[in-house]
């Protein structure tokens, strides 16, 4: 497996991008490749404070305040040749993580994950996602969870 940039993105909140990055996506990625996963939280309006460092995953968060360019600093610095997964926050918290993948020229090997609620409003931030991704990649896998 190489590595590539797992994102866990919707613009809505309360979807379950967090339980995605933690408990499924970095315990399957470290049972696959026995590395500690990285998980970058980027999330302006949350830190998930319950989330900790383990022999499993090196959690760290981040918010848009602290600059893009910050993040993509740690993002290009954790890769280094392993998987990571961006724990991304809604609204225009995803739409940068984005963004930030596709400006460090990540995207076409990235796979998002886009968790959603089974409603108007739900399918409604699915579609906007998906557009944003798609308006910088048409190689990007994306992966539709519900």
């Amino acid at each position: 497996m190489s590595a590539c940039v797992l994102s866990i993105a919707n613009q809505k909140g309360g979807v379950g991008k967090t339980t995605i990055a933690t408990n499924i996506i970095s315990g399957f990625l470290h049972s696959k490749t026995n590395q500690v996963i990285d998980i970058l939280e980027v999330d302006n309006n949350n830190v998930s404070n319950s989330l900790k460092s383990s022999t499993v995953v090196n959690f760290k968060s981040f918010n848009l305040l602290q600059g893009e360019d910050k993040i993509a600093e740690q993002l290009f610095k954790v890769l280094d040749g392993k998987n990571a997964v961006i724990d991304a926050g809604g609204g225009d918290d995803s739409l940068k993580v984005i963004e930030i993948v596709a400006n460090l020229m990540m995207i076409d090997d990235s796979v998002f994950y886009i968790p959603f609620l089974k409603n108007k409003s739900g399918m409604k931030n699915v579609i906007q996602t998906y557009k944003a991704i798609r308006l910088h990649s048409e190689s990007a896998k994306i992966v539709f969870v519900f």
